[in-house]
């Protein structure tokens, strides 16, 4: 099913969701949602702290600094009134004791409900694997919380026995048995966060085994118990439906990478979504920035080759 726009209003502070926002209903659920004990959740990712406007001369009125981005999330997620914020990763940090790192670190950790971060391919290229799970507050490189009876699961798409390209990928011996029993136990509705994608036909990782764990949960439940993966990696936005399953892809906070020139970064506000998922598996779902939104005053952005407009804000599709 293509992807629709979910509409094209810019705003910067949610207070409630309005006639732009999108419904995520599983199919084999029935019956109104109950929004008395949705759970609110703000979702953030590619934010890409080594890259700098200001390098590509960008107008800082206008085009602000990667840490700015991550904070002004946090700020727009309190004032949503979010019960988790979620990082889905390549936050990509040059180090946490100095700079903007140390910056985005301490608002992170400032949060104070929940949040959980997810594990991306580029979050280790300065620092190891080992400090960034840690100083994230990251238990493992995949894990679990449930949080407001509501589970999100977490896996490791940065997991050498799954990378991009291997002859023979797997999801690895000890993922798939795990994220089974996750699923088995959890007390409602589960979201799958991976940086990496997971539908068929659009996954960076062979998707058919973990859509057969997905499939068979579903099936023992007796409904939709995974009402959605969300993931991040290729700085764009996109819903997609697999037997059941929202696939959500969240855009990149920061910019859209043109091969051949780099990166496109975009003006504020900065693209992230923000929803909530009820305790019948709905989801809500909308998302921040506003088409067009492409920084083309920074001297170095290829103003002839910038992405379509669809490109540069939150999508979704009608309810199922």
């Amino acid at each position: 099913m293509k992807a629709q726009p979910i509409g094209r209003r810019r705003f910067l502070t949610i207070s409630a969701l309005g006639a732009g926002a999108a419904f995520l209903r599983p199919s084999a659920l029935t019956g109104e949602e109950d929004s008395r004990g949705d759970l609110r959740f703000a979702i953030v990712s590619d934010v890409h702290l080594r890259y700098r406007p200001d390098e590509y001369d960008c107008p800082p009125a206008s085009v602000s600094l990667p840490e700015e981005r991550h904070a002004a999330f946090l700020r727009a997620a309190a004032d949503w009134g979010a019960d988790v914020v979620i990082d889905l990763g390549d936050l990509q940090p040059r180090s946490f004791t100095e700079g903007p790192g140390k910056q985005a670190l301490e608002a992170w950790r400032a949060w104070p409900k929940e949040k959980i971060a997810v594990f991306g391919n580029h979050d280790d290229d300065f620092l190891p694997k080992e400090t960034y799970l840690r100083e994230m507050g990251m238990p493992a490189a995949f894990y679990s919380k449930t949080v407001k009876g509501r589970t999100f699961i977490v896996l490791d798409s940065g997991d050498p026995a799954i990378a991009p390209g291997t002859a023979g990928a797997d999801w690895g011996q000890e993922q798939l048995p795990w994220l089974r029993d996750e699923i088995d136990k959890a007390p409602g509705h589960c979201v799958i966060l991976i940086h990496h994608g997971t539908e068929p036909g659009r996954a960076n990782l062979p998707p058919e085994r973990l859509q057969a764990v997905i499939d068979k949960a579903n099936e023992t439940a007796g409904h939709n118990k995974v009402a959605a993966c969300f993931r991040g990696h290729l700085h764009r936005t996109a819903v997609n439906h697999s037997r059941g399953v929202y696939h959500v892809l969240v855009n990149s906070a920061s910019y859209r990478w043109v091969r051949g020139h780099g990166p496109v970064f975009y003006r504020d506000p900065s693209p992230w979504a923000m929803g909530s998922l009820s305790s019948t598996g709905v989801i809500r779902l909308q998302g921040t920035g506003r088409p067009g939104n492409w920084a083309a005053d920074c001297e170095r952005t290829p103003g002839e080759v910038l992405p379509a407009d669809e490109l540069t804000y939150q999508k979704s599709i009608p309810p199922a």
